[in-house]
């Protein structure tokens, strides 16, 4: 796509200001809001460069601000270009993105609906000619509803991955099946075949999280708070670590030696459709292992748009090569390759096959093999009331 696009003249790069701005009559901003480890955000790098950009702009453009930023930025941004250049005829419209990893240009020319953030008729009507070509219904709000909009899906989405979770533990710990309580949520009408109620892993990757700082920050204007959203950080983050108490019974039951066992991660983006290694638990949790003194290795089925300083050893491609001699398998995603292995893989391939899954991915062909030590969360629980 982006070779047809350059090779008709449609497409072009720079970073010249004055080359990419002058004469643009709208102007798309979908720059990535950077997040730190605690998935704070630093919206105001963004918005510096933007106003940063002010002087570049040709007159009275139409700017589509797509990038997660607070309630109100769109606004902000609006005033600071009036006051920067007296130009009262830009339009300034929120529209934010709704993109998955691994899947952005089919979401992207194939959404739900598109939701368009203006403070005007005519910032509205411009965003509107724009987008015409895009078939999908269209909703319209004003630009802070645009921003609310964006935090609360992915709050939602977060909090039900939090619920599944919790939902899957109690599952667990009654010996029933979480998969079929799934089902019997999806299956409501209410609820919907799409919604996120699968009880696995975590979310990670700081897109989530992110927004759930974002609203979170309104919780220190209210006398109460805003509890479920700090309650689902702390649900996350807990679950998100469970591995690692996995392994620390696994060495003080003397199951491996810490000093001598050799630990393979399989899956280190944190979703498997992507290469993005930002913000990805697994290979946060990989590196605090390498800090306890524990031989780790990584795998991927490809490369990584990241692979420098990861901290341990890196297999892309050989999922054989990567168990070859492992003690113990984490299985972090659900990659292909990965949820594929039969019984008799791991039992031939490891040292001592052990499997820690993160999300219940493995087959039940492997979970069913007395050679094999499945460990999951339904044991974890039993651990966490030992110790």
């Amino acid at each position: 796509m982006i070779s047809r696009g350059v090779s008709s003249g449609l497409l072009s790069f720079s970073d010249d200001p004055v080359v990419a701005l002058g004469g643009a009559d709208v102007i798309w901003v979908a720059i990535d809001t950077p997040v730190d480890d605690s998935d704070v955000a630093d919206a105001e790098s963004v918005l510096t460069s933007l106003q940063e950009l002010f002087s570049f702009m040709s007159p009275s453009p139409l700017v589509i601000v797509s990038s997660q930023l607070p309630i109100g930025s769109t606004r902000k941004l609006a005033a600071a270009y009036l006051q920067t250049t007296g130009d009262s005829q830009a339009d300034f419209v929120c529209v934010p993105e709704n993109l998955r990893l691994g899947l952005a240009i089919e979401r992207f020319l194939k959404p739900d609906r598109v939701v368009v953030g203006a403070d005007s008729e005519r910032s509205e009507q411009r965003a509107l000619r724009f987008l015409s070509h895009i078939d999908a219904p269209i909703v319209t709000m004003s630009t802070v509803a645009a921003e609310a909009t964006k935090h609360a899906i992915n709050s939602f989405l977060a909090t039900s991955v939090a619920f599944a979770n919790e939902i899957g533990l109690v599952c667990r710990l009654n010996g029933v099946d979480p998969r079929e309580v799934e089902e019997g949520l999806k299956t409501d009408e209410r609820i919907g075949r799409r919604a996120y109620v699968r009880a696995g892993e975590g979310f990670a990757g700081g897109t989530l999280g992110r927004d759930i700082r974002y609203l979170g920050m309104y919780g220190d204007q209210l006398d109460g708070g805003l509890p479920l959203l700090a309650a689902v950080r702390e649900s996350n983050s807990h679950y998100l670590r469970w591995p690692l108490r996995a392994l620390v019974h696994l060495n003080e039951s003397g199951m491996i030696d810490f000093e001598s066992a050799s630990i393979v991660i399989l899956g280190l983006t944190y979703k498997s459709s992507t290469n993005t290694l930002r913000r990805s638990s697994s290979v946060e949790f990989g590196r605090e292992l390498v800090a306890r003194g524990v031989s780790v290795r990584g795998y991927t089925p490809t490369a990584l748009a990241e692979e420098d300083d990861l901290g341990f050893d890196l297999v892309i491609g050989g999922v054989d090569e990567a168990l070859r001699g492992a003690d113990v398998a984490i299985v972090m995603t659900d990659v292909v390759d990965v949820t594929s292995l039969c019984a008799g893989d791991y039992v031939s391939l490891m040292r001592t096959p052990i499997v820690i899954d993160y999300g219940r991915f493995v087959s039940d062909d492997v979970r069913r093999d007395g050679r094999i030590t499945v460990i999951d969360s339904e044991i974890i629980q039993t651990i966490e009331k030992i110790h």
